[in-house]
Order: C-alpha cells, then sequence, then structure tokens
C-alpha cells in the first residue's frame, strides 16, 4: 500500500479504537462481574482505581512509561 502511494485497508482511528476495545476487554475480564465505567477523555475507569492499575502498570527499574 506504502509503495503504491494508496490509502491503507483502514484508518489509525478505527484501528486505534478496535485496539482500544481489546485491550479494555482483557482488563475487564480481571473483574467478572463488576461493572467498569471508562472515561475516554480522561483514559481512566471512573469507578474502579484497582482496574487503573492496569491502564497505567508500575514497571520495574530501569523500564519506564513513556506515555
Amino acid at each position: 500500500m506504502i509503495r503504491d502511494n494508496r490509502q491503507d485497508g483502514s484508518s489509525f482511528e478505527y484501528g486505534g479504537a478496535m485496539s482500544e476495545v481489546g485491550l479494555l476487554g482483557m482488563i475487564a475480564v480481571r473483574f467478572p462481574g463488576e461493572r467498569l465505567a471508562w472515561d475516554e477523555k480522561a483514559m481512566r475507569f471512573a469507578n474502579h482505581d484497582e482496574a487503573n492499575r492496569w491502564v497505567t502498570p508500575t514497571y520495574r527499574a530501569p523500564w519506564r512509561f513513556m506515555g
């Protein structure tokens, strides 16, 4: 696609949203039976501090979050 200077099959907006849904689903399976309210503007769960730890995990030194 890039070599032919054509648009890709799906945009980043679509792929990014699909990735977000999948990753949030992986967090949700850790909390069965609990309601998780995702605040997409704040990029965190509005009602669940423990689930938020999976959104931005703590890394061991010397690794660190670059976001």
